[in-house]
């Protein structure tokens, strides 16, 4: 059976005269009705950020480009990063590549089965393991005043 497209006109609205698209007041932004708002990379960007409980200023700081930068990345009208720029974030963040850059997958890997080898294969305990996760996304500057402030004890 062969499907039917839903006609519209230009002003967004089908022939019935339902919207297709529902106006956000405070930006001014047009998304289609039906369609979860995080399907905007910029929404991904800022959700992954946030759950990362990073700032903006923090994860620039951890890609090397300016704050601006970030948060022109969040803005739905904003520019686009780069790929490097995009695995940078998924990497950071960590969520997956896949569902930052194009919303399909899964947010983050399923946790990792207790009997499978991991990055964190050296450490001894579960702090260990977050103190490594932890160094691995601090800026190079601030993982050697962490490694200043540890040798003086």
């Amino acid at each position: 059976m062969a499907s039917r497209s839903h006609a519209t006109d230009s002003s967004g609205w089908d022939r019935s005269g339902v919207p297709m698209h529902r106006e956000n007041w405070a930006t001014g932004d047009s998304t289609p009705i039906g369609v979860d708002p995080i399907v905007c990379l910029s929404d991904r960007i800022r959700r992954a950020r946030r759950l990362a409980g990073v700032s903006q200023a923090g994860l620039a700081s951890r890609l090397g480009v300016g704050s601006s930068a970030v948060a022109q990345w969040e803005l739905a009208h904003g520019t686009t990063p780069t790929v490097d720029h995009l695995a940078g974030i998924a990497c950071c963040c960590a969520v997956r590549f896949e569902w930052l850059a194009t919303g399909r997958g899964e947010l983050r890997d399923p946790a990792p089965d207790k009997q499978s080898v991991d990055v964190l294969v050296l450490a001894e305990t579960d702090a260990e393991g977050t103190l490594l996760l932890a160094f691995r996304r601090m800026s190079e500057a601030r993982r050697m005043a962490l490694l200043r402030l540890l040798q003086q004890e």
